[in-house]
């Protein structure tokens, strides 16, 4: 598996017990988000949505549970901070009363388990481990990370998006974070690895975003139409995917039957697979 870029930087941070290092490296956070925005030509929408998840606890708490809309920022940031994946029209398909039902028991379970904590939010279509961890990692920063592929590569683990490999992200950055003592948390270290790996992609040594942020339509004109069309099959999502399934229903039927099952079968088990 190859790993994403900057991580080798976020490995030798890892290995560091000296708290002034991580907090050089924290201190990279927002302009390494400003890079991502700029990458992925959302700096804007990607600075207000980071800004909303920090008063989402407040919210949270407040309400007793969330909102469809706090999902979609949820959902939103993580797919643009990280990779794409088509899940935003899975988490729309959640009703508001499932969505309400499953934050709400959420609240009530993030005292518990690893695993206890996961289960209300990974009910909902398209959340999965990843997913929820952004969820807990804004409410129990003391005891939960998000769990970006960055951080986990960073911490020496393998990019899997399960339970299990949740709970031990999980151990591994509580213990790092009692080595690093107070004000170490959980949800800090991790985002300090975060923003190490984007920084030393993204960041030219002064601080500035460097040429490697630079957005892929800027590459010379034969290159750039796949570049572009490949972005908007990303931004389309599902919509992508289903003129996709219509090309593969007018080939010819051997070449369907090389395909795989029939597009009511594979969207019929998209949610199991699709979450994260």
């Amino acid at each position: 598996m190859v790993l994403r870029p900057g991580v080798p930087a976020a490995r030798v941070l890892w290995k560091s017990a000296d708290p002034a290092a991580w907090e050089r490296s924290l201190c990279k956070y927002d302009a390494a988000v400003r890079a991502v925005g700029v990458q992925k030509k959302k700096e804007k929408d990607l600075v207000r949505w980071d800004k909303e998840l920090d008063t989402l606890k407040a919210r949270y708490e407040a309400q007793g549970a969330l909102t469809m809309q706090d999902l979609e920022t949820v959902m939103n940031w993580k797919l643009t901070k990280g990779k794409f994946r088509p899940l935003m029209g899975l988490l729309k398909s959640n009703s508001a009363q499932l969505v309400e039902k499953a934050t709400h028991d959420t609240l009530g379970s993030l005292n518990g388990s690893v695993s206890t904590a996961l289960a209300p939010l990974c009910t909902l279509k398209g959340v999965g481990p990843a997913t929820a961890s952004v969820v807990l990692a804004c409410v129990r920063p003391d005891r939960f990370p998000f769990m970006s592929d960055e951080a986990v590569e960073g911490a020496g683990l393998d990019r899997i998006y399960t339970e299990k490999a949740y709970e031990a992200f999980t151990a591994r950055l509580r213990t790092k974070s009692k080595e690093l003592g107070e004000p170490w948390t959980p949800e800090r270290v991790g985002r300090a690895l975060w923003a190490e790996a984007l920084a030393a992609a993204l960041l030219a040594p002064g601080g500035q975003v460097s040429a490697a942020a630079t957005p892929k339509a800027a590459a010379p004109a034969k290159a750039a139409a796949p570049a572009k069309a490949a972005g908007r099959a990303g931004e389309e999502g599902e919509g992508a995917e289903a003129k996709g399934r219509g090309k593969r229903r007018a080939a010819p039927p051997q070449a369907e039957a090389q395909s795989g099952p029939p597009a009511a079968k594979r969207r019929a088990g998209r949610p199991a697979a699709g979450a994260e």
